[in-house]
């Protein structure tokens, strides 16, 4: 799963959970979980902001939840009032 540019995202990791089968699993639209974090690098800016301890136990974790909201459905979340049939 690749994060594309201009959405949104929320990664939870978690140390210790591990998934049986070892394969990305779609449990809702827009939310993974997974064995592995594939989906996007921690940039240097993140691992400073996160500390060096925080961003290595990010990578080392066992379990990725991860949420992703796309620029449409954010869009839709915040004017509710526009036609959905004018927003792909």
């Amino acid at each position: 799963m690749i994060i594309p540019n201009g959405n949104h995202f929320c990664c939870l990791a978690l140390n210790g959970p591990r998934l049986k089968v070892k394969q990305e699993q779609t449990v809702l639209p827009g939310l993974v979980i997974s064995h592995e974090q594939n989906t996007f690098e921690l940039e240097p800016h993140w691992v400073e902001w996160l500390g060096t301890i925080h961003a290595n136990s990010f990578r080392e974790s066992t379990l990725f939840i991860t949420a992703i909201w796309t620029r449409w459905r954010l869009i839709r979340e915040m004017y509710p009032f526009h036609s959905h049939s004018t927003i792909a």
